[in-house]
């Protein structure tokens, strides 16, 4: 016999699956619990959190990690040190050198720029999430225990 979860065990597992950016369906929870918990208890807790705190509050805006804006940057930066025009042998190899370092700068702007962007958006999560948990904690000591 597998060991009862709790209430505030499936809200956490909701709550860490929205971040995730994962629907919070019984499969993902119990998942998430470790593979505690039978289908019509979690879709239970499930559904007492939907209506504790209803659908706007499930569906956070996705929060992406720059990894794939920094790979594009990368492979930019690539291409173009790449395709970047030779000097000619009359030409100074000063000229090429700058041009280059012209394009190091502007990827490694774009990226630091998307770095920045994430941090914008991770600031604002952490806002709302502080929000959010005092609600949760109130909404705990109010409710009753339930397994």
């Amino acid at each position: 016999m597998s060991a009862s979860i709790t209430q505030k065990e499936v809200f956490t597992a909701i709550v860490s699956l929205l971040g995730e950016g994962k629907n919070p369906h019984h499969l993902n929870v119990r998942k998430a619990l470790g593979g505690r918990g039978s289908g019509p208890h979690l879709s239970r807790f499930i559904r007492a959190f939907y209506a504790q705190y209803g659908r706007t509050m499930v569906h956070p805006p996705k929060v992406h990690p720059p990894k794939r804006r920094v790979e594009e940057s990368f492979d930019q930066l690539l291409t173009s040190l790449r395709t970047a025009k030779r000097p000619e042998p009359h030409e100074g190899t000063a000229a090429y050198l700058n041009a280059v370092f012209e394009c190091i700068g502007t990827n490694l702007d774009q990226i630091f720029v998307a770095l920045m962007n994430w941090e914008s958006e991770l600031n604002c999560r952490e806002e709302r999430l502080s929000h959010l948990e005092p609600k949760l904690r109130n909404k705990k000591s109010a409710a009753p225990l339930t397994k």
